[in-house]
């Protein structure tokens, strides 16, 4: 949560919510409450890639990048986008190809 600022107790209490275990009212309560991590789950983390303290509070620290920072195949992909829709269509690469590599997005498909 602290390096790109996504709560992934939403998904966790959303469906504590749907299965009645859990009203919407106590999630949010929940949600308001500072997320705590447990440090011995954040020590093995460190332990298993091999980093010191200082390593990865260095990591935490650089910049976010994405794979838009790297050169990929993607652009090619979408501008073959056509293509690739007939490829699918004609039932030569599946359609998880076709949404996962030729299209922006998934509303897209």
């Amino acid at each position: 949560p602290k390096r790109w600022g996504i709560d992934k107790r939403k998904n966790g209490y959303s469906g504590l919510i749907r299965s009645g275990q859990l009203s919407r009212d106590e999630a949010l309560l929940l949600l308001e409450k500072k997320h705590v991590l447990d440090p011995d789950i954040l020590t093995l983390v460190k332990k298993r890639l091999g980093f010191t303290d200082n390593e990865f509070e260095t990591i935490m620290n650089l910049p976010k990048k994405t794979y838009r920072d790297y050169p990929t195949y993607k652009r090619t992909f979408e501008r073959m986008r056509p293509f690739f829709w007939l490829m699918y269509k004609l039932n030569y690469v599946p359609k998880s190809f076709y949404i996962k590599y030729a299209c922006r997005d998934i509303a897209n498909a």
